[in-house]
């Protein structure tokens, strides 16, 4: 079975109440990024490495990484808290 679609979230603008915590989550999820061994090039290695990111990385995000570092952390802050 093919994955499900990728939900994409476009990073450069948008607008969230106070307290959102999609915003959170991504803002934290950012923050161990560029804190990560490796800066954003190892987070994004470690994060292709691992399995479970094939159900939140689409191939045409996975291809620009760590380029597109961003993206990723909040894809990975959606998965872990898709509500």
């Amino acid at each position: 079975n093919p994955p499900p679609p990728a939900r994409i979230f476009e990073s450069w603008g948008f607008a969230a109440p106070r307290g959102c915590l999609a915003l959170r989550l991504w803002r934290e999820e950012f923050r161990r990024a560029v804190a990560a061994e490796g800066g954003t090039q190892g987070y994004c290695d470690r994060l292709l490495a691992d399995p479970e990111s094939a159900a939140y990385l689409p191939p045409s995000l996975r291809r620009w990484l760590p380029y597109l570092a961003v993206h990723a952390t909040l894809a990975r802050g959606r998965q872990a808290r898709p509500d």
